[in-house]
């Protein structure tokens, strides 16, 4: 899988920003959707990938570090502000505000999940993967925010292309490395909202239905995105978990 430059031999995107989540010592995690296109990384150059990561977690960490313990909500906030507090241009962006930015989110740990289309003098496409079996909570561990903990995609604006995914029990669906496979997306069962027939203990039908086969929906993968963005902006920001946090106050604070 690679990439085709365009009439002048040369391609669009000049800055890859990668913001991974609590946990990480590094944005290792990501580097793998990089790869999975040919010839990316050498055609943006090292030197143009810029990494940035959580310093909170879950375990091996001090109380002011450790989700488990106190707010978590606080916490998570409050390490996306300050860190997007001390972050340029020049470390997102590599240089001056992109006129073109594509913005990916992979299950994001946020509680304000998505861009206006313009902020400033940069346009923006935001794409948001996500699987409807993320138990991990977009803020609070034990629920009381946005849909008793898990993502609500509800509150994300029209103008995000929503990728909802499943895939199957032997697989995290939290984690970064899920998204990379090749399996279907998910469509909103529109009989789930109906009320039940009957009375009694009826069950719902199920909220997501298979959209299609494997190969129907391969395009949309994220490495499919990354791979078409590659021509068509300037810079392109992915984020995972509390990465998507860090990555949306500062895109907040600096366009």
């Amino acid at each position: 899988m690679g990439f085709s430059t365009n009439e002048g031999g040369a391609h669009m995107l000049r800055h890859i920003a990668l913001f991974a989540g609590i946990n990480s010592a590094s944005a290792q995690e990501l580097l793998p959707l990089l790869s999975s296109v040919d010839g990316l990384e050498e055609a943006v150059g090292a030197g143009n990938i810029s990494t940035f990561w959580s310093a909170l977690g879950s375990h091996d960490r001090d109380d002011a570090h450790n989700v488990l313990v106190g707010s978590s909500y606080d916490k998570l906030n409050a390490e996306a502000e300050a860190i997007a507090a001390r972050l340029t241009l020049a470390d997102v962006f590599g240089g001056p505000a992109p006129a073109t930015l594509g913005v990916m989110l992979v299950a994001p740990k946020t509680h304000k999940p998505s861009l206006p289309v313009q902020m400033g003098a940069t346009s923006i496409r935001q794409v948001m993967f996500w699987s409807p079996d993320d138990a991990v909570p977009n803020q609070r561990l034990f629920g009381g925010n946005l849909n008793a903990g898990f993502f609500d995609p509800s509150v994300c604006l029209a103008t995000t292309v929503m990728i909802p995914m499943r895939f199957g029990e032997a697989y995290n669906p939290h984690s970064f490395a899920s998204y990379l496979r090749n399996v279907p997306i998910l469509a909103r069962n529109r009989a789930y909202d109906r009320p039940p027939i009957g009375s009694g203990n009826h069950m719902p039908p199920p909220a997501w239905l298979l959209s299609g086969t494997s190969t129907k929906v391969a395009r949309r993968r994220p490495q499919d995105v990354l791979e078409r963005w590659v021509n068509e902006v300037e810079c392109v920001v992915i984020a995972h978990s509390q990465g998507a946090n860090i990555a949306l106050a500062t895109l907040g604070r600096l366009l």
